[in-house]
């Protein structure tokens, strides 16, 4: 007998087989998912040329190849978690796939309004007048008083997975997830337009810059979207690996997770850039809160790696440690 295909499909009323039937094909739709989520991200797929990729350079292909493979890794290992959501080495691997695509992405942006003044980088001609010296908590007052973001969005739409699902390096890719996420925002009501979501008209607003035929400054503003709506994701695959972990539901140790959501946040103090739309500068502020949350999950990992309650730790305290310095330098430069 052959493959019984109809496996892979969702069970209909009155089209399939009988209870027990059923149950294998359950046994063996998990074991399926079990396997895919195990492969390596090259070898999820086909290999078959993706459509629309006239013209691109030889770079650009293989970063669209990169991302659509991880794109198929995430899906599997979604699969599998949903069988088994307390295995947490597939939570770290989501996280992974997540954190890969958006360091993709932040590494071919190209910013079009330089905020750094390269005079910085030279020797004054007058010494510079230091300021009035103020208590610690003088200076949170005042740049927390300071800090203000408006008119600023992480992302759009409630599904993240389109993040994910689409290349953000293929521009026919990108106005597919753009027509996806357009499709699933709540559509404005006939008693006007005043009851247009923020999220609708934020994308009417990206939207625009691409009927100018401003393709880079479109792509761009995507990306700042697609940057942060990764790393959501991947700082929540992240909590619940550490979750798990901390209740002995698995086979990683606690500090191990908690050194990589440091490593994680840490990654996002570099470029002091805020993604989302539009991107902006890091404030001191906000680099502080970045870097005081990043010194308490590294402070944690060495906490945890010298508890007696856990099995031996794979935590290197030195290396930790180091981290846990940066942490400071980085609070103490703002």
């Amino acid at each position: 007998t052959g493959f019984p295909e109809w496996v892979f499909y969702e069970a209909q009323s009155g089209i399939g087989a009988s209870d027990e039937d059923s149950s294998c094909v359950e046994i063996l739709r998990r074991g399926i998912c079990r396997e895919l989520a195990k492969c390596p991200i090259s070898h999820i797929g086909s290999d078959e040329p993706e459509e629309g990729n006239e013209g691109l350079s030889e770079e650009r292909e293989s970063t669209q190849r990169y991302e659509l493979s991880l794109g198929r890794k995430f899906r599997a290992v979604i699969d599998d978690l949903s069988y088994d959501p307390r295995n947490i080495e597939n939570w770290m691997v989501l996280s992974e796939c997540l954190g890969f695509k958006a360091d993709i992405i932040c590494d071919r942006l190209v910013r079009e309004n330089d905020p750094y003044d390269t005079s910085e980088f030279c020797p004054p001609m007058k010494p510079a007048k230091s300021l009035a010296a103020r208590s610690l908590d003088e200076l949170h007052e005042i740049q927390s008083s300071e800090y203000t973001r408006r008119n600023w969005h992480p992302f759009i739409g409630k599904d993240l997975s389109a993040y994910m699902q689409y290349p953000w390096s293929n521009l026919n890719s990108l106005r597919d997830c753009s027509k996806h996420v357009e499709s699933s925002l709540p559509p404005v009501s006939e008693s006007g337009h005043e009851s247009e979501t923020v999220d609708l008209q934020i994308w009417r607003e990206i939207e625009s810059t691409f009927e100018k035929g401003e393709y880079t400054s479109w792509a761009i503003a995507w990306a700042g979207m697609f940057v942060t709506a990764l790393r959501t994701m991947r700082m929540k695959a992240l909590r619940v690996a550490r979750y798990l972990a901390k209740k002995k539901l698995g086979k990683m140790h606690p500090s191990e997770v908690c050194e990589d959501i440091g490593t994680a946040l840490y990654g996002d103090l570099m470029a002091s850039t805020v993604y989302g739309f539009p991107m902006q500068r890091m404030s001191n502020h906000e680099k502080r809160a970045i870097a005081e949350g990043t010194k308490y999950y590294f402070e944690e990992a060495i906490e945890l790696s010298k508890s007696v309650d856990y099995a031996t730790s794979m935590t290197e305290s030195w290396e930790v440690q180091f981290m846990i310095g940066k942490c400071c330098e980085k609070i103490a430069s703002t």
